[in-house]
């Protein structure tokens, strides 16, 4: 059954007012995430249909390596049906949880609770934030061989990410990671369509044709095709 399913701000809650999942009558709330520059979720919040008040629904704070605070932080909320044998008029509004159905928190990905693991589950690797390490290795490991496979963002937390459990990357290119995965292609799409810029501007001012260009794969990986037809920067503006 659908428990939410996300916005650009946060989530939308779908909470059932029915125990029968042939007709559950979902009703439908916006949550909103308050994130900081690394992107890590620190509050969510809503508007109390009932009261109209703004009701914080859980209060998230990280060491650095994602590992969450447990002796602070407040109770956790989710949307219920107040239930009228317990006193309440049967209205969907937030109430105290032991857990919620949201588990996205620390750089924006989903903490694994199952069984215990307490595992983040990135793209490509799953994360352990209690030693700072993953626990697969890293498929990019020929290309970062001065570190160790299981590193996470090269032991940088602080002015940068881990990309999707391949690489570290800065605040700035985790911007353009954003605008990418927004607009569709993630970051090799706005890296292609910044290097292929280049290097028009480049024909543009030395006179010579360009013959490469920065293409993404149909898995999303970035290749430079350098046996393009030589064309000057006029012929490719024509086309």
């Amino acid at each position: 059954m659908l428990n939410f399913f996300p916005h650009a701000e946060g989530y939308v809650r779908a909470t059932s007012q029915t125990e029968d999942p042939a007709d559950p009558q979902l009703v439908f709330n916006y949550v909103y995430n308050y994130t900081d520059n690394l992107g890590n979720i620190r509050l969510s919040y809503t508007k109390d249909p009932v009261s109209n008040e703004l009701d914080i629904l859980e209060e998230n704070n990280y060491y650095p390596f994602g590992l969450k605070h447990k002796v602070y932080g407040g109770l956790t909320k989710d949307y219920l049906k107040e239930e009228p044998e317990n006193g309440g008029g049967g209205a969907i509004r937030p109430g105290v949880v032991i857990d919620g159905p949201y588990n996205y928190k620390y750089q924006g990905q989903e903490l694994q609770e199952e069984l215990g693991l307490n595992w983040y589950s990135f793209k490509w690797r799953n994360y352990m934030p209690d030693i700072g390490r993953f626990f697969n290795v890293d498929p990019l490991s020929e290309k970062y061989a001065y570190q160790s496979h299981y590193n996470f963002a090269e032991n940088r937390v602080v002015d940068g990410i881990e990309l999707e459990g391949l690489e570290w990357v800065s605040d700035e290119e985790r911007a353009m990671y954003e605008f990418g995965a927004m607009i569709g292609g993630g970051i090799n799409s706005v890296r292609a369509g910044f290097g292929n810029l280049w290097n028009i501007g480049l024909s543009a001012v030395t006179g010579e044709t360009v013959n490469e260009k920065w293409v993404v794969n149909d898995d999303g990986s970035l290749s430079l095709i350098t046996e393009m037809p030589n064309q000057s920067t006029g012929e490719q503006l024509e086309k």
